[in-house]
């Protein structure tokens, strides 16, 4: 079912999709937005949330959102009542538990996606249905009035476990196929006579469960399109923002190289220039240098002759001087020993007086000792 569209007045063109979903949505009934929601399966709200989603988010939306429901909710084992007899007559009523042609239907659908098998790969010329599941059927019966059969999927290589990568295009076909089945035939087996009359009432119930897991996918649908949307935008925004990070430090890289190789080749011309400078002043200093140290060797030489002059002078005033005291000094000597002479002289003069004189008093101690020997005596 497609669901209406709102359209600008005066135009066949649609008005924005926001717009239109607020317009349907807010004057519609609890029910009416139910069959919105489902409605929306059959358009681009489908694929495009689907692609929205992470492989893994997209197989346990499958497993939890439908088939995990489907399995518990339609296909359950149910029975169904035949009057079964020959010529006419039907004494016997027979119970049979079993998977109606809807449910088979169903369950090969969700097999084909839950284990791997791809709907878009036709069977060959051969015959060959490997990309399709297989069944193993068995019938049992219990009591003379009931037989039960159940109808079992048979692993096969490669698809013997959950899929971990379910194709959006298998799963939108299933959905597609999901809103109408059941709308316009019976559960049950066709090919028994007098199925009873209860099945009209199960058949409203069966696509009253299907619609609710349709609603229910596609509310949940939407809550994580919408949710991985924003994180692939975030991503998306954190990408391009890296990016840009990125090139601004490429080019913060490149200017910062250019700035390099500018500054090497400003220090290598400077560099260049101050040895050309060095290698200059070098020349000029070695110049100067050698200036100075001719007019240093003409002042060291005017200073040698000039110092010559003054100690020969020197030498002479020494000369002079040095006669001048030894004749002094050899004056002063003669005098000085003159005075000795005469000192000595007075010396010994006096010496010789008073030795006469001791000599003389001896001789009068001598002679009173002598008497004085006779007088005692």
């Amino acid at each position: 079912m497609i669901p209406n569209l709102v359209y600008a007045s005066g135009s066949r063109r649609t008005m924005p999709y926001d717009l239109q979903r607020h317009i349907t949505t807010k004057f519609l009934n609890k029910k009416e937005r139910r069959q919105y929601s489902i409605d929306l399966l059959y358009t681009d709200f489908l694929q495009n949330n689907l692609k929205a989603l992470p492989k893994t988010v997209l197989v346990k939306l499958f497993v939890n959102g439908i088939y995990n429901k489907c399995s518990r909710e339609l296909l359950n084992s149910g029975a169904s009542w035949f009057q079964i007899g020959s010529q006419g007559r039907r004494d016997h009523i027979s119970s049979i538990t079993t998977l109606g042609p809807i449910q088979q239907y169903l369950k090969c659908w969700l097999d084909t996606i839950y284990y791997g098998f791809s709907t878009s790969e036709p069977i060959s010329h051969t015959g060959d249905a490997s990309n399709r599941p297989a069944y193993a059927m068995s019938m049992r019966a219990p009591t003379s009035t009931c037989f039960s059969s159940t109808m079992q999927y048979v692993p096969t290589k490669g698809h013997s476990e959950l899929t971990t990568n379910i194709h959006i295009t298998d799963l939108v076909r299933f959905i597609h196929m999901f809103i109408h089945l059941g709308e316009r035939a019976m559960v049950g087996p066709h090919s028994l006579v007098d199925v009873n009359i209860a099945r009209p009432k199960l058949n409203k119930l069966w696509i009253g469960l299907r619609n609710d897991i349709l609603y229910d996918f596609s509310v949940i649908l939407k809550y994580l399109g919408d949710k991985y949307r924003n994180i692939k935008k975030l991503s998306i925004v954190d990408a391009q923002l890296l990016k840009d990070r990125q090139i601004v430090q490429k080019e913060e890289a490149i200017l910062a190289k250019k700035l390099a190789k500018e500054e090497a080749v400003r220090v290598n011309q400077l560099a260049k220039e101050e040895a050309i400078v060095a290698k200059k002043l070098a020349k000029e200093e070695a110049i100067v240098a050698k200036k100075l140290a001719k007019e240093e060797t003409v002042r060291v030489k005017k200073l040698a002759k000039e110092e010559a002059i003054v100690a020969k002078k020197l030498a002479k005033e020494e000369d002079i001087v040095a006669k001048k005291l030894a004749k002094e000094e050899a004056f002063r000597v003669k005098k000085l020993a003159k005075e000795e002479a005469f000192r000595v002289k007075k010396l010994a003069k006096e010496d010789a007086i008073v030795a006469k004189k001791l000599a003389k008093e001896e001789i009068i101690q001598m002679k009173r000792e002598d008497k004085m020997s006779k007088k005692m005596t």
